[in-house]
């Protein structure tokens, strides 16, 4: 190959190679200046609270004084009473009790899902029914390998069984798991299988199984968390036992 005809060609792929370097770099700023922009759209997005905001929201939610530690851990009955209005209460009740009392909905049943009813129970005396403070369907499908757990909110007023309304926290205190899953298949459509039920001393054992669970505990939340324990040692017995933090 002539000289000049060598020449020519190495200029041409030079080019070529100069072309693509600056393409690539073309790319590469253009790819970096969208990351920068799009991570700027979601940080003005977020809610900053500074550290001093924080420590003003930890303090306001502080047990307040009138309900006590005692109080709180000694309930165990089914509160009464209500903030609303007595006209938006029997307005509600005549909804439940219509929409109960229309049959047209069938509870859903499918042989390929079963469904276990997970009951977080707030009793803390042995023996005790407590309320339903957790409640978790657990639906396995057996025919997509799937699993799906759906959490029913605690305070949702209803229709209970037994024939009043209350919350639906308080089946679980007036007839155990049985009126809990009654209550739940008539007021939602779905059929429960099975049913797992742990109270207090129950979920200790079990992070006692799993050889305990590391949390991370701010200052202002230590003297509270060490008042509940002193108030489950006196419970179990066990007053001489030290704070854990």
């Amino acid at each position: 190959m002539p000289k000049d005809r060598l020449a020519k060609v190495k200029n041409r792929n030079k080019k070529i190679l100069q072309s693509c370097i600056i393409m690539i770099i073309t790319i590469l700023i253009i790819i970096g200046l969208g990351g920068y922009f799009l991570a700027r759209s979601y940080i003005n997005k977020m809610n900053l609270i500074s550290t001093k905001d924080q420590e003003q929201v930890e303090s306001s939610e502080q047990i307040p004084e009138e309900d006590t530690i005692d109080e709180v851990l000694s309930e165990d009955l089914v509160t009464e009473g209500t903030d609303s209005p007595e006209d938006a209460i029997s307005k509600m009740e005549e909804n439940i009790i219509k929409n109960m009392e229309d049959k047209s909905t069938p509870i859903a049943t499918d042989k390929d899902v079963l469904n276990v009813l997970l009951i977080g129970s707030d009793t803390r005396k042995a023996g005790g029914s407590g309320r339903s403070d957790a409640m978790i369907i657990i639906s396995i499908n057996k025919k997509t390998k799937k699993i799906i757990a759906t959490s029913i909110l605690r305070d949702i007023y209803l229709q209970i069984p037994s024939g009043e309304s209350n919350r639906i926290n308080s089946a679980y205190a007036y007839g155990g798991a049985d009126l809990l899953m009654e209550t739940i298949e008539q007021n939602f459509k779905i059929q429960l299988d099975r049913f797992a039920s742990i109270d207090f001393y129950s979920f200790m054992d079990i992070v006692d199984a799993v050889g305990g669970v590391m949390i991370e505990v701010t200052e202002p939340e230590i003297p509270i968390i060490n008042e509940y324990v002193r108030n489950l040692n006196r419970l179990t017995g066990a007053e001489e036992e030290q704070d854990i933090l």
